[in-house]
């Protein structure tokens, strides 16, 4: 759904996103495409640029590399609910 992904565009551009999960390399690139059909690629990525950002797995973290952004969170093992929980324990930790 086009109208979602714009949304997440525009409130990533507005600073209302603390943390992004990728779960995937396919999404990276969506991502990255819809904001280069916008003209909002640079912006974009100075934006994620100030998040935190989640990566599900090594060629998620590639994909990601490839913009030239760093996850600050990638779980031990690529499946969602590791993914979750490492979010979760990264702003517990931040949080103390």
């Amino acid at each position: 759904d086009s109208s979602a992904v714009n949304g997440l565009i525009s409130r990533l551009l507005d600073g209302q996103i603390q943390v992004v999960a990728f779960t995937s390399a396919p999404q990276v690139r969506m991502l990255f495409d819809f904001a280069t059909q916008l003209g909002v690629a640079e912006t974009l990525h100075q934006a994620l640029s100030a998040v935190t950002i989640a990566s599900i797995g090594e060629v998620t973290s590639r994909a990601l590399g490839e913009d030239k952004l760093t996850p600050k969170i990638v779980p031990a093992q690529s499946k969602m609910g590791h993914l979750a929980q490492a979010v979760a324990d990264y702003f517990k930790t931040k949080g103390s």
